[in-house]
């Protein structure tokens, strides 16, 4: 018998679909990273859990979920502001170029949520 969940995770995962939308006349990949909540006996239970969630959410949305998933386990139970996931990278590109590069800033984005580089990029 499994022991009841004591914590809680905030699982990151990120899924796929392609020729959805257009980028130049060309088809274009589109991403959703999507953070979802889960009470869990380990971070390892929590991201088989998330991972099952994306698989099948995928299917539902015709997106295929990719195998990433980070983690992390909540000091508290959720409530109102609760952070719910961090990350920390190590870099040697310094702030605009790192926003650029990892997030895209900078690049434009229509309503739809596609995401086009700026003219002049370099």
């Amino acid at each position: 018998m499994q022991s009841s969940p004591s914590n809680w995770y905030a699982v990151r995962t990120v899924l796929a679909q392609v020729g959805t939308a257009l980028l130049d006349g060309e088809p274009a990949w589109t991403y959703k990273e999507r953070i979802t909540l889960w009470a869990a006996t380990s971070v390892e239970n929590a991201v088989a859990l998330a991972e099952a969630e994306a698989v099948r959410y995928g299917s539902e949305v015709d997106a295929t979920y990719l195998g990433e998933a980070d983690a992390v386990q909540l000091t508290t139970g959720p409530t109102s502001g609760s952070e719910v996931f961090s990350s920390l990278r190590t870099s040697l590109l310094g702030p605009n170029d790192y926003l650029r590069q990892v997030y895209g800033a900078g690049e434009k984005s229509d309503d739809q949520g596609t995401i086009r580089p700026p003219e002049n990029r370099t």
